[in-house]
């Protein structure tokens, strides 16, 4: 039985904001030469082609060599740093929208966890799109190593378990895109 209900979701205008926030971020990295790849519920969404939840953040992964760019045009976005933990960074634009914040890391975060290379995880080329507008999300098969990275990282800092309905969401997202052979 299909318990999914990815078609139902109606985005409120805080949730259309917000998706205009990704896409500002996605194009300005873009036309900045910095290769960003979403992760998460707006990658997954995104390879889906339509929001099917709403977000309370930007997942992004970012080259090491490309980390100061990412910070410079959240910075020219708005958006100020909030945390800095040892494997990522968080941004918030408050004048926007005090709640959603925006986090990256480098590759070799990444690599700290896993020996799959960045190819398993970063596509070649923008693959997903909301709105119209293409960006890069991660791969399905990396969304799903990620998912498990997470949780492993979750329970080692002590970090509160994923809600149960957006762990049901994603995977409702990877089953379906799994079905249309979207890799």
């Amino acid at each position: 039985m299909n318990n999914c209900q990815l078609e139902n979701y109606a985005p409120d205008e805080e949730q259309i904001r917000r998706v205009g926030s990704l896409l500002g971020i996605a194009r300005q990295c873009e036309d900045a030469g910095i290769i960003v790849t979403i992760f998460g519920g707006y990658g997954l969404d995104g390879a889906y082609g339509k929001l099917t939840r709403s977000h309370d953040d930007i997942d992004m992964l970012v080259s090491d060599a490309q980390i100061d760019g990412a910070k410079t045009v959240l910075e020219t976005l708005g958006y100020q740093r909030d945390l800095d933990e040892v494997d990522k960074y968080v941004y918030r634009n408050v004048m926007l929208d005090p709640l959603f914040k925006v986090e990256f890391t480098g590759l070799s975060t990444l690599e700290q966890f896993t020996k799959k290379g960045t190819g398993y995880f970063i596509p070649s080329e923008a693959n997903a799109s909301l709105d119209g507008q293409l960006f890069r999300a991660m791969t399905l098969r990396g969304q799903k190593d990620i998912i498990k990275i997470q949780n492993a990282r979750a329970k080692q800092k002590g970090w509160s378990d994923y809600p149960s309905a957006k762990r049901q969401n994603q995977s409702c997202l990877i089953r379906e895109l799994k079905r249309k052979n979207i890799v």
